[in-house]
């Protein structure tokens, strides 16, 4: 449903994915997608953080969130704490890589 740009439609579905079981890091991605689309841009990047965390091994999140950062930096409302999640991130994937 991203893929279409049917954002807001896909906001529900990730919610129940991480009901389910709330560590699909997947399903925080997509969240996260969903949310920016929305125009909900410190959501989306605390999505992306959460994705992160979780399986830092996938740095796909971590590509979103900075691309997110690059694009919507005054749009961010918090941009001195996703600025500083963001480096810790980058960290954890940096490791993961590594090992």
């Amino acid at each position: 449903m991203n893929w279409f740009g049917r954002h807001a439609e896909t906001t529900p579905y990730c919610l129940a994915a991480l009901a389910i079981n709330p560590k699909r890091y997947n399903a925080y991605k997509n969240l996260g997608v969903a949310l920016q689309g929305q125009g909900e841009y410190s959501k989306a990047a605390d999505a992306y953080i959460e994705a992160t965390r979780i399986c830092p091994r996938d740095g796909r999140a971590l590509n979103l969130l900075e691309e997110l950062v690059s694009h919507e930096r005054e749009r961010i409302l918090d941009i001195g704490d996703i600025i500083a999640e963001m480096k810790k991130c980058r960290e954890l994937v940096e490791r993961a890589t590594i090992n």
